[in-house]
């Protein structure tokens, strides 16, 4: 699963989406760790590129809001990503158009033909846990999901969409 996806890897931005608890005091946590194993680990045992990747931003993104990394973590962070093929089908009137005998006009005569247009693609989906472990509660979820194109993501496609996931969740200061 590691090669599985993020989102970075095609032009568009990808969609995220974010819920946080409305009763979480995020400024009350103090420490982070992640979850062992992680979801993005290689069949559970050993880290993936990918994994190595996302908690580099995650350290990262969890410092930025003043948190520091420990063995007993206030918050606990785990990954999920998955691949899914898919297909779009689309269908389009095909008019005709044909000019007059003389080449004075242009005439557009509906058909009952249509054109189909399918089109397979991959989209990729990275979902970002946090969990409350004083209270055993999940804190907040978020994720990014695109079409993507390649398996392969740099660490600053990685930093871009884990941050734009954590500005969702946990807004800078």
């Amino acid at each position: 699963m590691l090669s599985a996806c993020l989102l970075a890897a095609c032009a568009a931005q990808p969609e995220i989406l974010t819920n946080t608890d409305p009763d979480a005091n995020l400024d009350s946590f103090r420490t982070f760790g992640f979850f062992d194993p992680l979801g993005t680990d290689v069949d559970g045992a050993s880290r993936s590129m990918l994994t190595v990747q996302l908690k580099d931003a995650m350290q990262r993104e969890m410092g930025l809001r003043g948190l520091q990394p420990s063995d007993r973590p206030d918050v606990l962070i785990d990954f999920l990503v998955t691949k899914e093929r898919r297909t779009d089908v689309r269908e389009s009137p095909n008019n005709v158009v044909s000019r007059s005998h003389w080449g004075t006009s242009v005439s557009m005569w509906p058909s009952s033909q249509t054109r189909t247009e399918v089109r397979h693609y991959k989209k990729g989906t990275l979902i970002i846990d946090l969990v409350d472990t004083r209270n055993r509660r999940l804190l907040a979820e978020g994720g990014a999901q695109n079409r993507i194109g390649s398996n392969r993501f740099s660490q600053e496609q990685v930093d871009q969409v884990v941050r734009s996931i954590m500005a969702g969740i946990w807004p800078l200061p």
